[in-house]
């Protein structure tokens, strides 16, 4: 097994067991987390695409939207 699949590897149990987050989140993807958590406390619909890319200060499709919704 070469390094790099190794590193691979470990990030990935260490992510799978919920120690890692599965991206390394940008402060303006924290900002959008928290948003997302604050709403689904309120019982509020999640934050659109135009709301999000807002939060972000980018686009935020290239991160892909499964991160944000786990």
């Amino acid at each position: 097994m070469n390094s790099r699949a190794g590193r691979r590897a470990k990030r990935k149990a260490l992510v799978s067991s919920g120690r890692l987050p599965q991206l390394k989140l940008t402060a303006g993807m924290k900002k959008t987390l928290r948003e997302f958590l604050r709403r689904e406390q309120e019982n509020l619909p999640p934050p659109t695409q135009e709301e999000i890319r807002k939060l972000h200060g980018w686009a935020v499709e290239a991160v892909g939207y499964q991160h944000m919704r786990r």
